[in-house]
C-alpha cells in the first residue's frame, strides 16, 4: 500500500511540476512511479491470504504490487510488451532425450524464470523421470485457445509459439523474484511428434496425480472478476459455516450473502468459461490434490469454489431472483457431473462400464482433436490396457471411435453403448446414414460419434442398472464383430413395424434456459425474453399434439378401466417407463398434475398462432407459462428423455418413444443383447440392416425363440 501512495504521488508530482510529457506518457509515467517506488521502499510479497511469504513460498496468483487497476494493468503490460519487441530468435526445437527415445516413463517440467508481467515470457525445459523422487512441480489446466494467432515466448533461450491465453497464463502466474516449477502439456510435449504426444498422453494421469496442485487458468480477467471471486469467497465460508453450525439454527437464519439476479448473472458468466466444457480438465482435476482456480489475477482455492457455486444452489440463494424461465441447474450441470464423475469413480466397477458412464456423463464436453473425447477419459478407469484401446493419433477419428465400440460391446456382452445412437441424426440431415468426419472417415451405424454432444439424453435404465427392457441370458454367439470391425452380428428378430409418427419433441428448456426478465428497464432486453418464452411454445404445442395422438381423455379416467391403462400408457411412454422414486401412483399423480397446468396454452393455442396477442393477454401467457415451469420440478425429471425423439405407433397399437430420424415401415428389432428394443431399417441390398438407435415401446414382450442372425453395417 505504502508503494502504491508513492507511485501516486510521483505521478502527481509530475503533473503538478509541468513537466512535458514523454512518449506514451501513461505507460511512461507508471514505469518512472514504479521505478522510484522500488528505489525507496522494498517490495513486499504477500500470500493469498495477506500473510507474509514463508519459506520462499509465493501464493499461486502473482500478484507483484498492487498499484494499478487491474484492467489499466493488462492494458500497460500490452503497451510494454509493444515497446519491448526485438527481432525473432531462433525457432526452437525439441532436442533428443529419454522421452524422444521412449525410455521409461519420462517428462519434461518447465522452469518458468522470473520476469515482470510487461517481459517476455522466458523459461527452461528439463528432462525428469516420472517417479515418487521428482522435483516439485504444479500442473496448468487450461483451454488452448485458437491456434491461428499465436504469441512468442523463449524457451532455452529459443523462440516457440504458444496460444495468447496460454502465453496470459504464464505472464500472470510468474513470480518477480523466483523460477517456477510446472507442467504445461503444448510446451511440454512435442505437439508435432504424434509418437511422443500419444506416449505421454497416456502419462498424463501420473503427472495430474504426482503434481503438487493444478492451477485452473480461466483467463485474463474482466470488470466483474474481483467483485465475483470476493462474492465465491463469502459464499464458500459461510456454507463452512452452515456445514458447522447446530442443526436447530437452520440455514436460513444464519444466510448472510444475498445474492440477486446481478450476481447471479456474474457467476454464471464465470461457469461460462471454455474450461468447463473441455474434455481434458475433467481427468485434470479429478486426479489433483489440491487445485487452484485463477482468473487474471483472482484466485480461489478449487474446493471453495466448488463448496461456493454448490451452497449458492442447493440453498436456492440465487434461483428466486431469476424465477423459474431461467434454471439455475443449466450453468451448474458441468460442476454437479464432476461430482458424479467422483463418487461413481470409487465404487468397483469393470474397465468397460466406467468408460461408457464417463463418456455419458462428458459427452457434451469438447474437444479441439476429436480422438480426445476417447483419450481424455481412458487415464480415469481403473485398467487401459484390458480395454484394449491404444493411445494412437494416427488412427482417422472414425477408426477411434469404431474401436472403441467394437471394445465396449465386445466386452460387455450388449448393446448398451447403442443408447447413444440417435444424436448422429439430431439435425435431421442423416435419416440413419453413416456417419462421415471432416478428416473422410466413417463410421458404421453401431457405433455412436462422440464428436456430438447434445441432442436426445440416452434412454435410461431401470432397478440399480436403469434397466429398460429386460431379456433373457446371453449366450456366446450372440454377438460378434468382424475382424475389420465394420460389421456387427447379432441374434434378434423384427417384432413389429411402425406405422406412424408424430414431430418430434424440441426441448423445453431451448429457448427458456439461461433467460432472466431483465433487473433494468431495457425495452429491448423484456422483449427479447418474450420472443424466447414465445418460442417456448413450440414444444408445449407438440405435447398437446402428441396427447391428441395416443387419444387421451381431457380429465384423469379414474373408474374407467380402459382409459386408465390407455393413459398410463401415453406418461410411461413419455418417460420411457421410468418412475418417480415414490412409485407409480404418486407419478401417475405428478403427471396429472402437470398435464392440467397446460390446460389454458391447450385453450389459447390457436388464438396464440394465429393472432400475435395483446400485451395483456401475453403477459397473461408469460404467467401460463411460469406456471407451468414451476411444476415441471417433478415430472420434469422424467420428461426429458423424450426430447428430440418421437412418438409413434406400431402396427399392433403400440405407443412407442424413437429417435427422431425413425419413419414409417421401420422395423422394431428385439435381441438378448440388448435391454431396450432398437429401431433398424433395412439396407438397400436386403442383406443387412442399420441401426438408428434405442426405442421404448410400451408393453412389448420378448421372445427369445424367433432370434436368428442380423448383419448390420
Amino acid at each position: 500500500m505504502a508503494r502504491r501512495l508513492l507511485e501516486d504521488f510521483v505521478i502527481k508530482a509530475v503533473g503538478l511540476n509541468g513537466l512535458e510529457p514523454l512518449p506514451a506518457p501513461r505507460v511512461m509515467l507508471k514505469e518512472v512511479a514504479r521505478a522510484v517506488a522500488e528505489a525507496i521502499i522494498p517490495v513486499e510479497e504477500h500470500c493469498e491470504n495477506g500473510e507474509s511469504r514463508e519459506n520462499g513460498q509465493h501464493s499461486v496468483a502473482n500478484k507483484h504490487d498492487e498499484s494499478q487497476d487491474r484492467c489499466e494493468d493488462e492494458e500497460y503490460y500490452e503497451e510494454q510488451e509493444r515497446q519491448n519487441s526485438k527481432e525473432p530468435a531462433r525457432k526452437y526445437a525439441y532436442q533428443a532425450d529419454a522421452i524422444k527415445a521412449r525410455r521409461g516413463r519420462n517428462i519434461r517440467l518447465l522452469e518458468l524464470l522470473p520476469g515482470h508481467p510487461s517481459d517476455d515470457v522466458h523459461c527452461v525445459l528439463t528432462t525428469h523421470a516420472l517417479s515418487p523422487g521428482i522435483k516439485k512441480y504444479e500442473a496448468l489446466s487450461y483451454v488452448w485457445g485458437s491456434a491461428e494467432v499465436t504469441k512468442p515466448i523463449y524457451v532455452n533461450g529459443d523462440s516457440l509459439q504458444v496460444t495468447v491465453n496460454l502465453r496470459s497464463a504464464l505472464r500472470h502466474l510468474r513470480w518477480e523474484h523466483e523460477s517456477r516449477v510446472l507442467w504445461v502439456d503444448a510446451v511440454c510435449i512435442d505437439q508435432s511428434d504424434l509418437d511422443e504426444r500419444a506416449h505421454q498422453v497416456t502419462l498424463m494421469s501420473d503427472i495430474y496425480r504426482s503434481t503438487e496442485r493444478v492451477i485452473i487458468w480461466l483467463g485474463r480477467s474482466d470488470q466483474d472478476t474481483k467483485y465475483t471471486f470476493t462474492l465465491l469467497k463469502a459464499l464458500a465460508e459461510e456454507a463452512e459455516e452452515v456445514k458447522n453450525a447446530p442443526a436447530e439454527l437452520g440455514c436460513k437464519k444464519m444466510r448472510k450473502v444475498r445474492a440477486g439476479v446481478d450476481q447471479a448473472r456474474k457467476i454464471t458468466h464465470l461457469l461460462e468459461n471454455d474450461w468447463f466444457q473441455r474434455s481434458w480438465t475433467v481427468q485434470e482435476i479429478l486426479l489433483a490434490r489440491e487445485g487452484l482456480v485463477v482468473c487474471g489475477w483472482e484466485s480461489i482455492d478449487w474446493k471453495a469454489f466448488f463448496q461456493a457455486i454448490m451452497y449458492a444452489s442447493q440453498q436456492e440463494m440465487v434461483a428466486p431472483a431469476i424465477g423459474h424461465f431461467a434454471p439455475f441447474r443449466r450453468d451448474f450441470d458441468d460442476l454437479y457431473l464432476l461430482q458424479e464423475a467422483s463418487e461413481f469413480l470409487k465404487r468397483p466397477r469393470e474397465s468397460h462400464e466406467q468408460l461408457l458412464e464417463l463418456l455419458r456423463i462428458f459427452r457434451a464436453r469438447n474437444a479441439t482433436d476429436k480422438r480426445d473425447k476417447i483419450y481424455a477419459f481412458l487415464g480415469l478407469i481403473s485398467d487401459t490396457d484390458k480395454m484394449g484401446i491404444t493411445t494412437d493419433y494416427r488412427m482417422s477419428i472414425g477408426e477411434v471411435y469404431r474401436v472403441t465400440a467394437a471394445e465396449l460391446i465386445l466386452r460387455s456382452s450388449s448393446l448398451d453403448l447403442l443408447r447413444f445412437l440417435p444424436s448422429r441424426g439430431d439435425d435431421g440431415s442423416m435419416d440413419g446414414a453413416f456417419h462421415r468426419f471432416h478428416d473422410g472417415s466413417e463410421l458404421p451405424s453401431w457405433a455412436p460419434s462422440w464428436d456430438y454432444g447434445h441432442g436426445a439424453h440416452p434412454l435410461p435404465f431401470h432397478d440399480g442398472h436403469h434397466r429398460v427392457f429386460r431379456t433373457t441370458s446371453v449366450d456366446a454367439g450372440d454377438i460378434q464383430v468382424s475382424a475389420d470391425r465394420t460389421i456387427l452380428t447379432v441374434a434378434g428378430y423384427i417384432s413389429d413395424e411402425i406405422s406412424d409418427v408424430t414431430e418430434y419433441l424440441h426441448s423445453i428448456y431451448e429457448h427458456l434456459a439461461g433467460k432472466m426478465l431483465p433487473e433494468e428497464e431495457d425495452e429491448d432486453a423484456l422483449w427479447r425474453c418474450v420472443d424466447s418464452f414465445y418460442k417456448a411454445m413450440g414444444p408445449l404445442e407438440t405435447l398437446v399434439q402428441w396427447e391428441a395422438f395416443a387419444g387421451l381423455p381431457e380429465e384423469a379416467p379414474d373408474a374407467d378401466e380402459t382409459k386408465g391403462k390407455l393413459v398410463d400408457g401415453y406418461w410411461q411412454t413419455l418417460c420411457a417407463g421410468v418412475l418417480l422414486p415414490e412409485g407409480k401412483a404418486e407419478t401417475r399423480a405428478a403427471f396429472w398434475e402437470w398435464y392440467h397446468t397446460m390446460d389454458p396454452i391447450r385453450k389459447r393455442k390457436r388464438r396464440w398462432y394465429n393472432d400475435f396477442p395483446s400485451f395483456t393477454n401475453l403477459m397473461t401467457m408469460l404467467g401460463h407459462l411460469r406456471a407451468i415451469w414451476a411444476r415441471f420440478t417433478r415430472f420434469d425429471r422424467l420428461l426429458g428423455v423424450a426430447f428430440y425423439r418421437r412418438l409413434a405407433r406400431t402396427k399392433s397399437g403400440r405407443l412407442a418413444l424413437v429417435p427422431r430420424t425413425a419413419r414409417v415401415g421401420d422395423g422394431i428389432m428385439l435381441c438378448r443383447v440388448s435391454d431396450f428394443p432398437l429401431i433398424v431399417r433395412k439396407m438397400e441390398n436386403q442383406e443387412t440392416w442399420r441401426f438408428l438407435g434405442p426405442a421404448y415401446v410400451h408393453g412389448e414382450i420378448f421372445d427369445a425363440s424367433l432370434c436368428q442372425p442380423m448383419r448390420f453395417e
